[in-house]
């Protein structure tokens, strides 16, 4: 067996990405072989969040964050049904670039006479890609790629740990990881209804094998 690597805790980074956070997917380049994990209303789902190999730390959203060369997340942010077609826009502001659609906004909001109601839409929704393994069901071991929303996942995990134990922040360590048991409930928004977490767990869980992160798909490229 190949000796592994001795990285440092993401459980630090983590923790301040929290302190930090802001309160047919086209946009989407999935890799070959991999599909997308669909979280569903009213399961429970037993998962592990699987870090990947960050190519280049200074580009990343999280930079500050991340202590070693691996991750758990890709945040971004993305407009939703922009123009005549109704696209989804992934937001420039992801990778520290500026955003016309986001500078329209401050200016509708800045004119006195501009429609409030316009600009609402126009608002970046906070998002996060992640890979993650089922750890029981059909696609038990296999590794899926995540995109969900801040509000139905990560500010779940955010205050799971703020209110929880010390060593729950290294749950996505290849060693003295935690398997996460995650709770959704149904919630809509008009007629759209969606899965959103309410409880998650941590719960012990064996210690992952470095080859993992050869078989991780890189999220920024996704």
């Amino acid at each position: 067996m190949a000796k592994r690597k001795k990285r440092k805790s993401m459980s630090g980074g983590i923790k301040r990405t929290i302190k930090n956070r802001k309160t047919g997917r086209k946009y989407l380049n999935i890799p070959n072989g991999f599909s997308l994990f669909m979280e569903e209303p009213g399961a429970t789902i037993k998962l592990n969040v699987i870090p990947y190999i960050v190519p280049n730390v200074k580009k990343h959203p999280n930079k500050s964050e991340i202590p070693d060369d691996i991750w758990w997340r890709y945040p971004y942010r993305i407009h939703r049904k922009i123009g005549q077609d109704n696209v989804d826009i992934i937001c420039p502001s992801t990778i520290g670039k500026a955003c016309p659609i986001c500078e329209e906004r401050i200016a509708i909001y800045d004119d006195p006479n501009g429609d409030n109601e316009i600009a609402r839409t126009l608002k970046a929704s906070q998002r996060a890609l992640y890979v993650v393994s089922p750890v029981r069901g059909k696609e038990k071991d296999k590794l899926l790629i995540w995109d969900i929303s801040d509000y139905c996942f990560f500010d779940q995990v955010a205050t799971e740990l703020e209110h929880g134990e010390e060593e729950w922040g290294n749950f996505a360590d290849l060693e003295d990881g935690f398997t996460l048991k995650v709770r959704f409930l149904e919630e809509s928004i008009g007629t759209v209804k969606f899965a959103k977490a309410d409880r998650i767990d941590f719960l012990e869980r064996d210690d992952l094998e470095e080859s993992i992160l050869d078989d991780a798909p890189c999220l920024d490229d996704v």
